[in-house]
């Protein structure tokens, strides 16, 4: 959650054209954390039921094709500044969602 946080903060900082190139740099860093220890995160879960791990895997598929397309969308009609926007706004609400998960299941989950 700690990386989704910093890298949206460092999205947000893109506005700022001096800063922008080691802004967009450092959220690359911090939300690379986030991808490589998410199965590792989530193998005790996902044990536990199979459906949820092929709702992750699923949903990690859509996610791909979607949030491109919707970013390239909001590129289009707002301009290049509006893509750090919507991609610091995603990984708020991915924070958001992951404190939610850890609120209803326990810190176990992100153990």
């Amino acid at each position: 959650m700690a990386g989704l946080l910093v890298g949206a903060g460092c999205l947000f900082l893109t506005f700022d054209e001096q800063v922008a190139p080691y802004a967009f740099v450092l959220s690359g860093a911090a939300i690379s954390l986030i991808f490589p220890n998410m199965f590792a995160w989530l193998a005790r879960p996902m044990v536990a039921s199979p459906r949820r791990s092929s709702l992750l895997v699923g949903m990690g598929m859509c996610g791909g094709i979607a949030i491109p397309a919707i970013a390239g969308i909001a590129v289009s009609f707002g301009g290049e500044q509006s893509a750090s926007l919507f991609l610091g706004a995603l990984a708020l609400s991915g924070a958001g969602l992951a404190a939610l998960m850890i609120r209803a299941h326990g810190p176990e989950i992100s153990e």
